[in-house]
């Protein structure tokens, strides 16, 4: 799988699955490993959201965190 990297240190950003504190809806967030003040980055289209977690419900990758969603493809 491919990896995105982070535009200051092009570290990979790590990705994983989060909630809005407010709504409690589920998101894709984008953050750099080695420092998070680096990149940030929100997936908050429910319809994508709910298809990505589908698609990783019905496979299993390999991780050590229960919301970790691995590498991504761009």
């Amino acid at each position: 799988m491919n990896t995105i990297d982070c535009p200051v240190c092009s570290k990979p950003l790590s990705v994983k699955v989060a909630k809005g504190r407010k709504s409690n809806k589920p998101f894709i967030m984008f953050k750099c490993e080695h420092d998070g003040r680096h990149f940030r980055g929100f997936i908050t289209d429910q319809d994508f959201v709910r298809r990505i977690l589908q698609n990783h419900a019905n496979t299993s990758l390999p991780s050590n965190d229960k919301n970790s969603l691995g590498s991504v493809s761009p």
